[in-house]
C-alpha cells in the first residue's frame, strides 16, 4: 500500500482548506467585500459540490481512471486561481471561486475511492491516512496568519497556487487501483450507478445527517477568524486557536482505526454529535472564556474527525465496489455541497443581526442531527 503517497494527497488537499476556510473572509474583506458577499462566495465554493462531483463520478466508476480525472480537475484549480483578481468585482470573483470549488469537489471523491481501494481489507485504517489532511491543515493555518500579516493578503492567492501545484504533483505519484477486473462483461454492464440507493431510507438519512453536520460547521469554517477577532482575539491568536482544533482532530484520528475495529460506529457517532452540540453552545455564549473556547476547539476532533470517518465507513459498506465513486460523490454533494452552502448562506445573513446567532442555529442543527441518527442509523438498520 502506498501509504506516504496517499497521505501526501490529503496533506495538500486539506492544506488548501487551511487557506480557504479560515482566511477567505480576511482576503475578501481587504477588497471591500461585505459579510453577505463573503458568505455568498463561500456558499458558491461549497454549493457547486451539490452537482460537480457527479460530472466525473460515473466515468471514474466505469473506467477506474480516478487519478487521471482528479489531475484534470486540479489543473483547472491552478488556472482559476492564477487569473483571480478581486478588483474585477464581486460577480467575476464569485464565478472564479465557483469554478475553483467545482474542481476541488471533483478531486475528493476520487481520492477517497482510490484510498479505500488501496486499503482493501484494512479499511478501518483509513483514518491513519486521512489524519495527514489534518496535519496539512494545521501546518497551513499556523503559517498563513503570519504570512498574511507580514507579506500581505495577496499571499492568500499565491498560497492556493503553491498548494494546488503540490496536489497536482501528488496525483502523478499515486497509482489507480483496478476495480474488480475479474467481473464478467454482463455484470459490468448491468451494474447500477448507485443513485438508486437514495431510495433506501437508511442511505438517505445518513446523507441528511452528514448534510446537517456540515451545515452546522459552515459558520465556523467561514467566519471563525473574523468572529474571534470581533470578540477581542488578535489575528496572530486566531491561527493558534484554529490550529488547536485540527491538532485534536489529528490525535483522535490516529486512534480511530483502533476504535472502529473494536467499537461499533454508532456510539462514536452519537457521542460526537452530543459533543458537537456542546461545542456550538460554547461558541455562541462563552467564546470570550479562553479555556472553554479551547475545550470547544478540542471537540472538533469529534465534530468533524470522527463523524467524517464514520461517514466514509458507512459509504464503503452501503455502496458496492463499483459504486464507490458515486457513493463518495453523494457524500460530497450532500455534506460538503448542500450542507455547507446552506450553512454559509445562513451565517452570512445572521452576521449582521448577531454573529452569535450563527452558533445558536448550529446547536439546534446538532440536536436535530442527533435525533435523526437515533431514529434511523442504528447498526440493526444499516447492517454495518
Amino acid at each position: 500500500m502506498p501509504y506516504f503517497r496517499l497521505s501526501s494527497l490529503y496533506f495538500f488537499y486539506y492544506g488548501i482548506f487551511g487557506v480557504l476556510a479560515p482566511y477567505l473572509g480576511r482576503y475578501l474583506k481587504a477588497y471591500d467585500f461585505d459579510f453577505k458577499q463573503i458568505g455568498m462566495v463561500m456558499a458558491v465554493i461549497t454549493g457547486v459540490n451539490i452537482i460537480a462531483p457527479f460530472v466525473i463520478a460515473r466515468i471514474s466508476d466505469r473506467t477506474g481512471k480516478r487519478m487521471g480525472l482528479a489531475r484534470f480537475a486540479v489543473i483547472f484549480m491552478v488556472i482559476t486561481i492564477l487569473i483571480l483578481e478581486p478588483q474585477w468585482g464581486f460577480w467575476i470573483t464569485l464565478a472564479l471561486f465557483g469554478i475553483f470549488g467545482a474542481a476541488m469537489s471533483m478531486v475528493v471523491p476520487q481520492m477517497e475511492a482510490v484510498t479505500m481501494a488501496n486499503l482493501g481489507e484494512n479499511r478501518h485504517r483509513y483514518a491513519q491516512i486521512r489524519l495527514w489532511g489534518g496535519i496539512g491543515f494545521i501546518f497551513v493555518v499556523s503559517a498563513m496568519s503570519p504570512v498574511l500579516e507580514i507579506l500581505g493578503v495577496e499571499w492568500f492567492r499565491w498560497s492556493l497556487v503553491i498548494l494546488s501545484l503540490g496536489l497536482l504533483l501528488c496525483t502523478y505519484l499515486v497509482p489507480d487501483q483496478n476495480i474488480n477486473t475479474s467481473e464478467s462483461h454482463e455484470a459490468v454492464s448491468t451494474d447500477s450507478s448507485g443513485l438508486e440507493k437514495l431510495g433506501n431510507p437508511v442511505v438517505l438519512v445518513m446523507l441528511i445527517v452528514m448534510c446537517l453536520n456540515q451545515a452546522g460547521l459552515a459558520p465556523y469554517n467561514t467566519f471563525v477568524d473574523l468572529y474571534l477577532q470581533e470578540n477581542g482575539y488578535l489575528p496572530s491568536q486566531t491561527g493558534m486557536i484554529i490550529a488547536l482544533a485540527v491538532v485534536a482532530e489529528v490525535l483522535v484520528m490516529a486512534i480511530t482505526p483502533y476504535l472502529l475495529s473494536r467499537i461499533s460506529y454508532f456510539p462514536l457517532l452519537l457521542g460526537s454529535l452530543i459533543l458537537t452540540l456542546v461545542r456550538w453552545v460554547i461558541m455562541a455564549f462563552f467564546v470570550q472564556h479562553t479555556w472553554l473556547l479551547a475545550f470547544g476547539q478540542i471537540i472538533h476532533a469529534f465534530n468533524f474527525g470522527i463523524i467524517h470517518s464514520v461517514a466514509i465507513y458507512l459509504v464503503v459498506n452501503l455502496f458496492t465496489e463499483r459504486q464507490q465513486g458515486m457513493g463518495q460523490s453523494l457524500y460530497v454533494s450532500f455534506g460538503m455541497g448542500l450542507g455547507l452552502v446552506s450553512g454559509n448562506l445562513m451565517a452570512g445573513w445572521m452576521w449582521d443581526i448577531g454573529a452569535h446567532l450563527m452558533f445558536i442555529a448550529a446547536a439546534a442543527i446538532a440536536a436535530a442531527t442527533l435525533l435523526l441518527s437515533v431514529w434511523k442509523l442504528r447498526p440493526s438498520q444499516t447492517g454495518c
